[in-house]
Formats: structure tokens, sequence, C-alpha cells
């Protein structure tokens, strides 16, 4: 079977390319500054970095969340079932 694709599902494909490049540029990014985190003293820096780190990480939940198509009910959902998990410590 042959696949056939429009202009517009190149479009979307284009989309997607490029959000796989957003997200693992972010990922990457949150690597270094776990890493730069695991290697500051002062609590002004370390402050600065966890601020950093948890700004990261909304925007890669926002990118996933899109990826997916959650609507903002479901986005709720997701992330009071994360904090559910870590508050009972079943992650």
């Amino acid at each position: 079977m042959r696949c056939v694709y429009s202009p517009g599902h190149r479009l979307w494909l284009s989309y997607f390319a490029s959000l796989e490049l957003t997200i693992v540029s972010l990922v990457e990014q949150m690597l270094d500054l776990h890493r730069q985190h695991a290697a500051v003293k002062t609590p002004h820096k370390q402050t600065a970095l966890d601020r950093q780190i948890a700004a990261t990480d909304a925007r890669i939940d926002r990118l996933v969340y899109d990826l997916y198509g959650l609507t903002e009910e479901e986005m709720l959902l997701s992330l009071l079932a994360a904090q559910s998990s870590i508050s009972t410590g079943s992650l």
C-alpha cells in the first residue's frame, strides 16, 4: 500500500519535527541545569537554578500536552495525578 501525503500532511510532519527538536533541546537544557545545580554552593544560585528548572519543566510539559492535543481540563487532571503520585511516593 502506498502512502500519499498532501501538502497539509507535510505541514503536520514539519510541525512535529520542529516540536521534537524543541523538546530535545529543552531536555538537554534541563540536564545541564541539573548539572549546574549539583555544582553550585550558594543558596542564591541554587534558588535561581530551581526557578530555571521549574520554568523549563513547565515548557516541556506544555509542549507534550500540545503534542497529544490535551485540553486544559486534561492538563489539569494530569498535573493533579502527578502531584498525587509525588505526595504518596508512588513514582
